[in-house]
């Protein structure tokens, strides 16, 4: 009768193990298979799918670049506006600004701040019903005792939350949104 090879795999050194089906599960598995097919023409509108899905991932990753240069663009663009935002508590220059980004993108806007001395920068974002804070330091006021990782660790419970990172970034991701403003009263008070 019929036999398929469903999957492979190494189980301990020179072993295989094969997982297989026969009979008429096989014809169900063909079937089944053959509807995912049909849905696959029905969603491209195609009957050559296999060429509209390497058009869409082609597609996808062209708009994946652009969107990552809209949002250098736009970073940089942002960087110039939230300077002007800063304001000196007891000798730093301190920048509290609420964003609109991913965590990951909040990460690499803060890095584009490191030429820039005298600085505290905090972050916070909400994203996906997660508030998430990042704490940069610049060089200089780590010099005099600044800890990003220290603060962030101490005002991530107020947003029920966790996280570290280094002296200089940190971040930290929690489910309490309206802690963000107790965090942002708590680093004011740490500086001064």
């Amino acid at each position: 009768g019929l036999f398929k090879i469903l999957s492979e795999s190494s189980i301990a050194s020179g072993v295989r193990r094969i997982d297989a089906i026969t009979g008429l599960e096989v014809l169900n598995h063909l079937t089944s298979q053959v509807n995912v097919i049909d849905k696959l023409k029905t969603l491209f509108k195609s009957s050559d799918f296999i060429k509209a899905a390497q058009d869409t991932v082609s597609e996808n990753k062209k708009l994946q670049k652009k969107i990552e240069l809209l949002k250098k663009e736009r970073a940089i663009v942002l960087k110039q506006n939230i300077l002007k935002d800063s304001f000196l508590l007891k000798d730093v220059n301190l920048i509290i600004k609420d964003v609109d980004m991913e965590s990951q993108d909040m990460r690499n806007f803060s890095f584009m701040f490191k030429d820039i001395d005298n600085l505290i920068l905090v972050l916070s974002s909400i994203d996906k019903n997660k508030v998430y804070l990042s704490v940069f330091v610049s060089n200089d006021l780590i010099q005099k005792g600044y800890n990003a990782n220290n603060i962030i660790k101490d005002v991530a419970k107020d947003i029920n939350g966790s996280g570290g990172g280094q002296a200089f970034f940190a971040m930290a991701g929690g489910d309490n949104i309206q802690g963000v403003q107790k965090a942002y009263a708590k680093i004011k008070s740490f500086i001064k």
